[in-house]
């Protein structure tokens, strides 16, 4: 049953992807290879390769879910500050019109953060979220709301 639960959620973010626009601009390589590896070095790093096939495992996989949903919140979050340091220093040079489609690419790491997270915790029987990972996830929604403010030119105002 949990099965059908996720797979009714991804078929839902895909069907929200594809109304409000192309399904591809949601799609960015290094994004999702930046929250996938550190998500399995973290399982690999707290539970050694045996971790992975207990995701399969209905009452044994809650340890490593947890371990993939707070990894994956982490490189999310550190991903959306890299890029953004890394935009931001260089944003004197353009015009936001240019600045815009870059700040999209940022928010790419919390998005694959923020999407893995639930369904991490519809597969874990037992899976509680802690202060530690409320946070974690409240700071992911923070991130985007600051980078979305970015992106409107509201937080600061566009050059030449």
């Amino acid at each position: 049953m949990r099965i059908l639960g996720v797979l009714i959620s991804l078929v839902i973010i895909g069907l929200l992807m594809n109304l409000v626009g192309d399904s591809s601009m949601y799609f960015d390589v290094p994004s999702l290879l930046l929250v996938t590896v550190v998500a399995a070095g973290a399982v690999i790093g707290r539970h050694g390769f045996k971790g992975f096939p207990q995701i399969g495992h209905k009452h044994n996989n809650e340890a490593v879910l947890y371990t993939i949903s707070n990894a994956a919140l982490m490189a999310g979050l550190i991903g959306t500050f890299l890029a953004m340091i890394s935009l931001l220093s260089h944003s004197g040079e353009y015009k936001i019109i240019h600045v815009a489609p870059s700040i999209a690419v940022t928010l790419m790491p919390s998005l694959y953060a923020v999407v893995l997270f639930p369904l991490c915790y519809t597969l874990g029987e037992k899976f509680e979220v802690s202060v530690g990972t409320a946070l974690l996830l409240l700071a992911n929604v923070l991130v985007c709301a600051i980078a979305f403010a970015f992106g409107l030119g509201l937080a600061f105002s566009p050059v030449g």
